[in-house]
């Protein structure tokens, strides 16, 4: 969140030259909704704690965006991608009731499997699902739903090794540079829909 946060306010800096009319926009930390618990699934935890979010928020003010990425752990436990995405569904149907812009995410691969491994058949099916339903809900019915695709865009199985060394904390998980990566791709997707000049 915070070089999401820094991202945005630079490029409304930048936009708005100083104007004392220009938007306010505030980007929720991860005390508030936005940081992933260790371990949580979108089957077990995250349906009711995005709920819960939004419940809150609800009387007081009102999220144009809303960021979303799950589904690995729910992976690595043996959930079916299809149940996975039900689950999915049911965090973007809120979202959407909400009122907010949807950013969903693809599944990263890890080090524990390579890349062509039927291990791994799950997540591409995972993300496949995924890039579908954004496909699909871009801009149906008044919806705004964006991919970022994280598993071609930040890939752990890469040639270049200074670079996976800078994103890869381990073999699933980012180093603090690989956060702020997926942040900018975040940010590129919502400045190129706004089309800020």
């Amino acid at each position: 969140a915070t070089r999401l946060t820094e991202l945005i306010a630079n490029h409304c800096e930048w936009v708005y030259d100083g104007d004392l009319n220009r938007p306010k926009i505030e980007v929720s930390d991860a005390k508030v909704c936005a940081s992933g618990r260790s371990g949580e699934r979108v089957l077990d935890g995250m349906i009711e704690r995005l709920k819960k979010t939004l419940d809150t928020v609800e009387n007081e003010s009102h999220f144009r965006w809303v960021i979303i990425l799950g589904g690995i752990n729910d992976l690595s436990l043996g959930s079916e991608p299809e149940r996975i995405m039900d689950g999915l569904r049911q965090m973007y149907d809120m979202v959407y009731r909400h009122g907010a812009n949807l950013v969903i995410m693809t599944v990263t691969e890890s080090g524990l499997v390579k890349t062509n491994d039927p291990r791994d058949e799950k997540r591409h099916r995972l993300n496949t699902l995924i890039k579908t339903y954004a496909w699909e809900n871009h801009f149906a019915g008044g919806k705004r739903t964006f991919c970022v695709d994280l598993d071609k865009l930040i890939p752990w199985h890469r040639p270049d090794m200074v670079e996976k060394k800078l994103l890869w904390d381990d073999h699933m998980h980012l180093t603090p540079k690989g956060y702020d990566r997926v942040a900018e791709l975040i940010f590129q997707v919502i400045v190129d829909y706004l089309n800020l000049k």
